[in-house]
């Protein structure tokens, strides 16, 4: 531990280093500049050790930023023995560019980088691959189903002969891009039928004047169903189909609690109507069986 924290502060010094140096330059003495010119048969000049400083920091940071992509993805958690052993090729190397800043580490960067890379990558491919198994997309492409599949083992057994990180990318990445087409195909459909759905319950809340009669429950769900319509469009399948899925159920929902007002409603003035014909009928019956006098009889 004590050495991961010496490692990132000499980092640290370095990188402020640097930028000290980028932002305020100290002019130098005209008498100790000294032009430099190259022999006949020399044909570029040899990187400074400064050079090989500003060239690990970038790789350096390359390295770090997939290190932790392959972090967020959980392997740490999941495929934690190679996690580990890729990670200590990082520390040591953070540590030879700490000791040594004059020397590239450029190829060795890369390559710390590249199986970071693929580790998260094989992580998303088996996520990919468990959602292909739930949700029955196993008949959807057969072909790129048994290219992920020979690709994850690529990369796994590359991982474990010691293969270089660039071809274990690319088997990881083979893998990662068959599972996700497939995944893809599927979701498409879902979405496509879901769409349709969506519609169909929005067209039936729409014939009972859902837009006024629930307003606020109405213009959101609107909402929901625009952005699950540009995800479709976007080409984000697995978002439109969660968008189309809940505007089908909002609608519906919608539709069933106005179309029960609306038969309240009916109710209450068709009981009102019947009242009033009764009304109607006693007054009429009461005058056969006792007859109102006329107006004139009473004056006299």
């Amino acid at each position: 531990m004590k050495k991961s924290i010496y490692v990132l502060f000499i980092l640290l010094l370095v990188g402020f280093f640097f930028l000290g140096c980028s932002s305020t330059p100290e002019a130098v003495p005209e008498e100790e500049i000294v032009t430099v010119v190259p022999d006949a048969g020399e044909s570029e000049a040899v990187p400074s050790g400064d050079a090989f400083s500003d060239v690990n920091e970038k790789y350096l940071s390359a390295a770090a930023a997939a290190r932790d992509s392959a972090i967020v993805a959980g392997a740490d958690v999941l495929v934690p023995d190679i996690f580990t052993e890729i990670d200590a090729m990082y520390q040591q190397l953070c540590q030879v560019c700490a000791d040594n800043p004059g020397q590239s580490q450029e190829a060795a960067l890369i390559d710390v980088a590249d199986r970071f890379t693929a580790l998260e990558r094989l992580v998303l491919a088996q996520n990919l691959r468990n959602k292909i198994g739930d949700l029955k997309f196993d008949n959807i492409d057969p072909q790129a189903l048994a290219d992920g599949d020979a690709a994850g083992e690529e990369a796994i057994l590359l991982f474990e002969s010691g293969g270089s990180g660039s071809d274990i990318r690319a088997a990881a990445d083979k893998a990662f891009n068959a599972y996700n087409s497939i995944v893809l195909a599927g979701f498409k459909s879902l979405a496509e039928a879901t769409r349709k759905e969506a519609y169909t319950q929005k067209d039936a809340a729409d014939s009972i004047k859902s837009a006024t009669a629930d307003k606020d429950a109405y213009s959101a769900t609107v909402l929901v169903l625009s952005a699950a319509d540009a995800a479709f469009v976007s080409g984000n399948y697995e978002a439109a189909y969660t968008g189309f899925t809940e505007t089908a159920v909002s609608f519906k929902e919608i539709y069933e609690r106005v179309a029960e007002k609306r038969a309240a409603a009916e109710t209450a003035i068709t009981r009102a109507k019947q009242k009033v014909d009764t009304t109607a009928v006693f007054a009429a019956e009461a005058d056969e069986i006792a007859p109102l006098e006329a107006e004139g009889e009473m004056e006299e």
